[in-house]
Parts: structure tokens; sequence; C-alpha cells
């Protein structure tokens, strides 16, 4: 998922607005180096996984967030 998304699905899970997502070089002032993991797009796929037969517990970004948000907040 890319930063816009998960921004807009985690507000939607928390009945919020979101207004904008964060600029990158705010993530960059907070993060520095650690930037990188946050703003560097991978695509990873679970190929080996999923043929052994592994399954998640969830299927879309907004169920996900929506139970984590049911849980802690």
């Amino acid at each position: 998922a890319t930063n816009k998304e998960l921004t807009k699905e985690f507000a939607k899970a928390l009945n919020r607005c979101a207004i904008f997502d964060i600029p990158k070089f705010i993530v960059k002032l907070i993060f520095s180096g650690g930037s990188v993991v946050l703003l560097d797009s991978k695509d990873a796929y679970p190929k080996r996984a999923i043929e052994d037969g592994f399954a998640f517990k969830y299927e879309r970004l907004d169920e996900a967030l929506g139970d984590i948000v049911s849980k802690h907040f």
C-alpha cells in the first residue's frame, strides 16, 4: 500500500478525515536515515508462503486496520 492509501484507510478506520499525507521531507527530518524504510517502495510477494499453504488473516488493508483500531483505540 502507498502512504496515501494507508493514510486514507487508517483515517477511515478511525472515523476521521485524512486531509493530507505526511510530506516526505517531514519524514526525512524526523527519521533521518530510517526514512528509507518508510519511503522507499519495494514490492514483496509471499510466493513461497502461499505455495506452502499459508493463509492470511486479512485479505484487505481496511479489514486489518479496522481490527487493529477496534482493539487498540
